[in-house]
């Protein structure tokens, strides 16, 4: 092999591996934009008759998912909601305008998630997050 024939040979894996130090910066870019991931919100109200109908409003990230009624009637009285959320940090706002109760809650979104806001009555909610599906009994 001559200098010249190697000069071009190694300006060729030059340029091959530029291109792939870019392709693999320009993947990993890709990669780090926040994901969408699926979440179950489950609203009851538990409160054993202090305020019945109790209404509740829901709120994330300042965007209303629930406002409605709900009644306690002979026990638990849930409704499931499904929406979708980017990966990163979100606020839940549960407010009662009629049972005096608000639960305000900064949660990270990594993976699919199954939230459950529950009042109880007498000016309070409960709120569980979980990784895995919720059952009710």
């Amino acid at each position: 092999m001559n200098i010249k024939t190697i000069k071009s040979s190694m300006c060729g894996y030059l340029i091959i591996f530029i291109l792939s130090i870019g392709l693999t910066s320009f993947s990993i870019a890709q990669k780090s934009s926040p994901r969408d991931y699926p979440v179950t919100l489950y609203v009851s109200s538990q409160n054993a008759g202090y305020v019945d109908p109790v209404n509740i409003a829901v709120t994330i990230d300042h965007n209303k998912i629930v406002n409605q009624d709900f009644r306690y009637g002979k026990g638990q009285n849930v409704s499931i909601f499904k929406f979708v959320l980017k990966e990163g940090q979100h606020q839940i706002v549960a407010e009662s305008s009629n049972g005096s109760a608000i639960s305000d809650v900064v949660f990270y979104v990594d993976r699919p998630l199954w939230l459950n806001i529950t009042y109880w009555g007498k000016s309070h909610f409960q709120l569980y997050i979980s990784y895995h599906k919720l059952a009710f009994l």
